[in-house]
């Protein structure tokens, strides 16, 4: 996958790995505007796989003429834009929020959308805003590594080496801390994250 760039082969060669072990699953993957491009959502259709991810503003290409950013950005919070392509089976939407979102996906749809609360500095009140089906799935979905890196960054490992590969040996160790926790939490363990190192 050394054509399609840094990003596409990582999330390629994931897919592959899940697939070789249970290939019978419908696997939808997620990822950031690091990973996403056209080719690599064409790449994950071809493997009869799903994916959603954000997307960088020039990625999309010409073919997919949506509002610039700037002007989505002076229209009502919750307004959207998206062009779809039956040829190549995928979705672009961009979104207005506190900021412009641009997705880009081959399964999930813009409609229906749905009514998300947001607080509003300028009526100083919580509102209602419309938020694409897509976008949803997304929020629903994205968000577990980040999380991860939440909670590891709250109990690392503090001890300086001063070998290089340190660092990645200690961040390892509080992966495998983190994700025991996640496992006890899943059946049914009380433990909060500080009890359960102090446990470990």
């Amino acid at each position: 996958y050394k054509h399609l760039g840094l990003g596409a082969s990582v999330v390629l060669q994931f897919i592959d790995v899940l697939q070789s072990n249970i290939p019978d699953l419908p696997y939808h993957i997620y990822f950031d505007n690091f990973f996403s491009s056209l080719k690599l959502l064409e790449a994950i259709t071809s493997k009869n796989c799903k994916g959603t991810g954000t997307i960088r503003d020039n990625r999309p290409g010409k073919e997919f003429p949506l509002i610039p950013s700037e002007v989505l950005k002076k229209k009502e919070r919750g307004s959207y834009d998206y062009v779809s392509s039956e040829e190549r089976k995928v979705v672009v939407c961009k979104w207005n929020d506190t900021n412009v979102v641009t997705i880009i996906s081959n399964d999930n749809k813009v409609l229906p959308t749905s009514q998300v609360k947001r607080f509003s500095q300028k009526e100083k009140k919580s509102i209602y805003v419309q938020q694409p089906n897509l976008i949803k799935k997304y929020n629903l979905n994205m968000g577990g590594v980040d999380r991860g890196d939440e909670n590891i960054n709250l109990y690392r490992v503090s001890i300086r080496g001063k070998k290089w590969y340190f660092p990645l040996i200690s961040h390892c160790l509080d992966m495998a801390e983190h994700n025991a926790w996640q496992l006890h939490r899943c059946n049914g363990g009380k433990l909060d994250h500080l009890a359960f190192r102090r446990a470990v």
